[in-house]
């Protein structure tokens, strides 16, 4: 399990890092810019460029986090397209290739 903190609208970072030490867990700061993160070999900064998308750093996040990880956000429309990406997924798991019938 990790965690991934949306850097850019999260109000909680101190206390999303007192936690990952207390129980080992490592942290992904995911930011637009760079911003400072303690020096901790668990703690990573993911600056992510800017690339014309409205939010780069939800799209980097929905990529990268897996079932059982914990995101830390208080942003809504990451919390949505995260919900659509992986039922889509799920639903890709259990249906079969048809392409691959032909």
């Amino acid at each position: 399990m990790d965690i991934y903190v949306h850097a850019d609208s999260c109000p909680v970072k101190k206390e999303v890092y007192r936690v990952a030490r207390r129980y080992s867990l490592g942290v992904t700061v995911v930011a637009v810019s760079w911003l400072r993160v303690p020096t901790d070999p668990r703690i990573n900064l993911e600056v992510v460029k800017e690339t014309g998308e409205l939010d780069a750093a939800d799209g980097w996040i929905v990529q990268h986090v897996r079932p059982g990880d914990v995101v830390v956000s208080d942003d809504i429309l990451l919390a949505a397209r995260y919900e659509i990406v992986h039922r889509v997924r799920r639903q890709q798991k259990r249906s079969p290739d048809r392409g691959s019938a032909l």
